[in-house]
């Protein structure tokens, strides 16, 4: 079967065990022999999601032990002054602090309740690499094996620096490490797993764009050649009814993919936003007052990353997707001339380019913000009208406390 994972399932293992630690993987994953759709007496290797007891367990240990180390620290952490030692601070950060938890504790909640849609989509993806394996010859999956355990690899050590600075930097880090930086660490990851299954589609999107390419060397073969000239129709229409088959199961994985990730990427784009206006604040604050040290520009300046990347890489992904899914449209028009005077083939590059037209989709959550740069842009737009906003009303507040206090 030509699947990455199939072939890597120590990539599989590792990335399944690491999304599983932190409560974002529940179910289990196996590997079995089965016959082949297109030639029964050949055996195949299959990948199968299912849900599983162990995980499900899991996760709920993991949010009673959160919420008993929140119910500890609540007390201690709420009662620490800001850095600037305003109330609006204080408040800012609080508020923060209590919804980015409350969201942590939904989300891990959320993908015990919601492990078998998490399957559907996993069972999808081996569904259409069985559809996708009556194209030998013309359909090459792309090896993502490298590029996912570099970004994986990235944002584990992003995590891992950030984790280790903090209990260098803090003397009581126990209820820090808790109530902020562990749920930065999941959201994190959070948003590095829907980036990972995007790039899932986008491979095999590309994958089946160069399978429609490649029929366009079939299409000089068959002008130049009567005595094959039947038998290559016939397996061109085949080829072109199997794609068009894949493209309509990927749009709905796509489609599933988006509806499973999207409450949540809303609710995270807040919390990151927010909490990166406040990040940046306490750096503009320590700047102007000449405390900024070498220890706490280096934590700011991860604390960012760990915020940033994953976002970086889930935008780009959904780019390259939309990109592959508007050269589809490109590549079967450009078949129509190579293929106008074969009518059964037309007719069923015809009946391709309606399906496309009628499948206009896009990443977005809940039609609130697409997913792509221009969210980007937004987040950093917004950061720095708001970030002047929150310096203005501070130093002017800074101004009146000597007075008030004379």
């Amino acid at each position: 079967m030509n699947t990455a994972y199939i072939e890597n399932m120590f990539v599989v293992k590792f990335v399944l065990l690491t999304f599983r630690l932190l409560g974002l993987a529940p179910m289990t994953i196996s590997k079995s022999q089965a016959s082949d759709h297109w030639n029964p007496k050949r055996k195949i290797t299959k990948l199968t999601f299912s849900w599983s007891r162990l995980g499900t367990a899991y996760n709920l240990i993991l949010i009673l032990g959160f919420l008993m180390e929140c119910y500890r620290q609540i007390p201690k952490i709420m009662t620490i002054d800001a850095v600037d030692k305003t109330t609006l601070s204080q408040m800012y950060r609080n508020s923060i602090i209590t919804c980015a938890n409350t969201l942590l504790i939904i989300l891990l909640l959320t993908f015990c309740l919601r492990q078998r849609k998490i399957i559907k989509i996993g069972n999808q993806i081996v569904e259409i690499d069985s559809t996708l394996v009556g194209l030998r010859g013309i359909y090459q999956l792309k090896p993502g094996k490298t590029y996912i355990l570099l970004v994986l690899g990235l944002n584990l050590i992003l995590n891992v620096l950030l984790i280790a600075m903090r209990l260098t930097a803090l003397q009581d880090m126990t209820g820090f490490m808790t109530m902020v930086v562990f749920n930065t660490v999941v959201f994190s990851f959070f948003i590095l797993q829907y980036a990972l299954v995007v790039l899932v589609a986008e491979r095999r999107f590309a994958g089946l764009n160069e399978a429609l390419l490649s029929l366009e060397t079939k299409a000089v073969m068959i002008n130049d050649s009567n005595r094959f000239q039947l038998a290559d129709q016939r397996s061109t229409v085949v080829s072109i009814i199997v794609i068009k088959r894949a493209y309509g199961k990927l749009y709905e994985l796509c489609s599933e993919i988006s509806s499973l990730y999207a409450p949540f990427t809303i609710f995270i784009v807040i919390y990151f936003s927010t909490s990166l206006l406040f990040a940046l604040y306490i750096i503009f604050f320590n700047m102007t007052r000449g405390h900024l040290g070498a220890l706490p520009t280096v934590i700011d300046s991860i604390w960012i990353s760990v915020r940033s990347f994953p976002f970086i890489l889930l935008t780009t992904n959904v780019r390259k997707t939309h990109i592959q899914m508007q050269i589809t449209s490109d590549i079967t028009h450009k078949l129509h001339s190579k293929f106008a005077a074969h009518r059964e083939i037309k007719t069923e590059l015809k009946n391709f380019t309606v399906d496309l037209m009628h499948r206009n989709f896009q990443f977005t959550a809940y039609g609130i913000f697409p997913i792509d740069y221009s969210l980007l842009k937004s987040i950093a737009s917004t950061i720095t009208t708001y970030l002047v906003i929150f310096v203005q009303f501070q130093l002017a507040s800074s101004k009146h406390e000597p007075k008030e206090k004379k």
